[in-house]
C-alpha cells in the first residue's frame, strides 16, 4: 500500500510507529486473563465508556450508547457474543464488543441477507448455517475495537483466543475482522494471539 493511499483512507490516518504498538515485548510476562460472555444489558455504560475512553482507536462506534441503539434496532438480525475480559480478583479490564449470526438466519430465508456479498472474488462457499463471529463487522460497528488499556491488550487478545478455542463460545465457521480499523493495534494483538494458538495446537 502506497503513502498516498493510506493518506486517503479515513480509517487509516497516519502510518502506526513502533510506539503505538501493544506494549508486549517487554520482560515482564502480561497477567493471566479470562474472557467470558456477558448480557449487553447486564455491562453497566459507566464501566463500558470508561474502558472505551482508555482505548485511543475507539470511535464514536465504541460507546455504550451506540451499541444499546444497535441492539435496540437490529437485535433480529443478530445474537448477541458480547465479551468482559477479567482479571484473577474478577474486574473487568476490557470488553469486546463481538455478535455472531448465521450466513442465511431463520428469519430472513426469504431475502437471503448473506454475509459474504459484493464481490467479485471467488470465495469458499459455506452452507446456509455457517455461523460467523463478527468485530467491527458490516453487520455490527464500524470500527470496533477491543475496549481496553493499550497496554493490556496482548493478555486480552490471549484471553480471546482461549474463548473462541473452548466451549463457551460454541462452534464457529469465521471470525469476521474486516472492519477493524487501519493500523489497530488490536489486530496486530489478534493475529499473534491467535497464531500462537494455532501452533500451539498444530
Amino acid at each position: 500500500m502506497t503513502a498516498p493511499t493510506l493518506d486517503a483512507e479515513p480509517a487509516c490516518p497516519r502510518p502506526v510507529e513502533a510506539t503505538d504498538r501493544p506494549a508486549a515485548a517487554t520482560a515482564t510476562p502480561a497477567p493471566a486473563l479470562r474472557a467470558e460472555r456477558r448480557p449487553f444489558a447486564e455491562i453497566p455504560r459507566e464501566t463500558w465508556d470508561a474502558l472505551a475512553a482508555r482505548q485511543p482507536w475507539a470511535t464514536p462506534f465504541a460507546t455504550w450508547a451506540f451499541h444499546q441503539a444497535w441492539w435496540d434496532a437490529y437485535r433480529e438480525n443478530a445474537h448477541e457474543e458480547t465479551l468482559v475480559v477479567l482479571d484473577g480478583a474478577g474486574e473487568t479490564v476490557a470488553i469486546v464488543p463481538l455478535m455472531h449470526r448465521h450466513e442465511v438466519e431463520p428469519s430472513d430465508a426469504l431475502t437471503h441477507t448473506t454475509m459474504r456479498h459484493g464481490t467479485k472474488a471467488e470465495l469458499t462457499p459455506v452452507p446456509p448455517t455457517a455461523k460467523a463471529v463478527f468485530f467491527g463487522a458490516s453487520y455490527h460497528a464500524d470500527y470496533a475495537t477491543m475496549l481496553a488499556d493499550p497496554a493490556d491488550l496482548p493478555a486480552v487478545a490471549t484471553a480471546l483466543a482461549d474463548y473462541f478455542a473452548g466451549p463457551d463460545c460454541g462452534p464457529w465457521d469465521a471470525i469476521d475482522l474486516r472492519r477493524l480499523r487501519c493500523g489497530d493495534p488490536a489486530a496486530d494483538a489478534l493475529a499473534a494471539a491467535l497464531g500462537a494458538r494455532e501452533m500451539a495446537e498444530g
